[in-house]
């Protein structure tokens, strides 16, 4: 889920939170690139706030036949892994 962390000096980030402690959050600013993340202290933080919504477009399986759902439905549940049940 995408958050929006507003800061002390009134900028903002948004993206996917992938760690936190008491002292750092380490967030994920594009989600095309998940691996290049921002941390930023705990205390440069004014409020944290998560997307009331989903960021996956709207109607995105309608253009999907019933075996590309299931196809993709395998895939999640398999966390990608082609020698997983659900592909047996």
């Amino acid at each position: 889920r995408v958050e929006t962390l507003e800061m002390t000096d009134g900028s903002r980030l948004s993206g996917r939170i992938v760690a936190s402690d008491q002292q750092t959050v380490t967030i994920a600013t594009n989600a095309l690139r998940p691996s290049q993340t921002q941390r930023v202290a705990v205390s440069s933080i004014r409020s944290r706030s998560a997307l009331p919504i989903s960021t996956m477009p709207a109607g995105l399986l309608n253009a999907f036949n019933a075996e590309e759902v299931l196809d993709l439905l395998a895939y999640l549940l398999s966390g990608a892994s082609p020698d997983h049940e659900v592909f047996r």
